[in-house]
């Protein structure tokens, strides 16, 4: 069985990793160095953020990744609602410099309370 802290579904990462019944302790960073991307970068890269519909929610989602984009372009950001209106997904393409920089982006939107769900 294999169990990862991924982020979205863990809101800690100090937590236990799982690798065919061995268990080690592993935080964010350390497990973001070590790992390799399959992306090129610097690229070009869409994340999407989904949560209940509101005015300010893909101001907020901007917002987030700002933080970690400041960079931002005009025409970068897509909002659409779910067929009923209840949901709202935001879709912003970013300038990705670093895998760090896209975990770090990751984690501040899925630590956001009102962030559902990030792609």
């Amino acid at each position: 069985m294999i169990i990862l802290a991924l982020p979205g579904h863990a809101r800690e990462w100090d937590r236990y990793v799982t690798l065919f019944g061995q268990e080690s302790e592993h935080t964010g960073p350390e497990l973001t160095a070590r790992k390799e991307s399959a992306l090129t970068f610097p690229c070009s890269f869409p994340i999407k953020a989904m949560g209940v519909a509101a005015d300010d929610f893909d101001a907020l989602v901007v917002t987030l990744i700002r933080r970690h984009s400041p960079d931002l372009l005009e025409g970068a950001v897509q909002t659409r609602l779910s067929r009923q209106g209840k949901y709202m997904s935001v879709t912003v393409t970013v300038e990705a410099r670093s895998q760090l920089q896209l975990d770090d982006i990751y984690r501040e939107l899925t630590g956001h309370k009102r962030v559902l769900m990030a792609l």
